[in-house]
């Protein structure tokens, strides 16, 4: 038997583990204020899930950000979203 091999997390993932560790909450409590359910907070976490559009917005509210504070920026981009190689 091989042992057990860890998945990359998604980028939604590692966004939300920072938000959410960013308000100081544990998943529990996330999934509590969100009215998510532990389970899908753990698939989304860990499972690399992608998450409902209705989910992403009560994971948002809850912890009262933007839905844009999910996506990641591109590398080339600039924080107003703005392609920097085309100025």
């Amino acid at each position: 038997l091989s042992p057990l091999k860890r998945v990359p997390l998604s980028p939604f993932a590692e966004r939300l583990i920072a938000l959410r560790e960013a308000k100081g909450w544990t998943a529990y409590r996330l999934a509590q204020e969100s009215g998510v359910s532990k389970q899908t907070l753990h698939r989304l976490e860990k499972l690399n899930v992608v998450p409902s559009w209705p989910t992403v917005c009560q994971l948002a509210d809850a912890m009262g950000v933007a839905t844009d504070s999910f996506r990641l920026q591109e590398p080339d981009q600039e924080p107003d979203g703005a392609d920097s190689s085309r100025r």
